[in-house]
C-alpha cells in the first residue's frame, strides 16, 4: 500500500492490522485519520495518554516498516467519532448484540414461554456467539 492512498474510511482496518501491542497498539486503534501531508501523517485521538511520546515513535516505526518509508506521525488530541478501528469494532458488537436479541425474541419456543408463562428477556442476558 502507499501512504498517500489511507482515507479517514480506511484507516480503521488498516490500524487494526497494524502489529502493534500495548499503547501503541490503542493508539492506532483509537485514532482518526486527519491527512497525511508528504511524510507526515495527522491523527486524533480522544485520549491524552495515547499521544505519548514512546506509543507515537512505536507507531511511526510501524507504519515507516508498513509503507517502506520514513514516516512522522503528529497527534492532536480531541473528541473522535465513528473513524476509528476502535468504534467500528464497538459498532460491529452492538450490532451482533442486536441481531442476537431479535433473533431471540423471535424464536417461537421464546415467544410460547413468554406468552404461556408471562415470562420474559431479561435485558443484557442474551449474548451473541463470537
Amino acid at each position: 500500500g502507499r501512504l498517500i492512498d489511507v482515507t479517514t474510511a480506511n484507516w480503521p482496518e488498516l490500524a487494526a492490522r497494524l502489529p502493534l501491542t500495548g499503547l501503541a497498539c490503542e493508539l492506532a486503534r483509537q485514532s482518526e485519520w486527519l491527512g497525511v501531508q508528504g511524510d507526515t501523517v495527522f491523527l486524533r485521538v480522544a485520549v491524552k495518554t495515547l499521544a505519548q511520546t514512546e506509543s507515537r515513535i512505536r507507531l511511526q516505526t510501524v507504519l515507516s516498516r508498513y509503507f517502506k518509508q520514513a514516516v512522522q506521525v503528529e497527534i492532536e488530541v480531541g473528541v473522535t467519532g465513528a473513524a476509528t478501528a476502535h468504534a467500528v469494532e464497538q459498532a460491529g458488537r452492538s450490532a451482533r448484540q442486536q441481531a442476537a436479541e431479535a433473533a431471540v425474541a423471535a424464536d417461537p419456543f421464546v415467544q410460547a414461554l413468554v406468552q404461556d408463562f408471562g415470562g420474559h428477556v431479561v435485558p443484557g442476558s442474551v449474548h451473541p456467539i463470537d
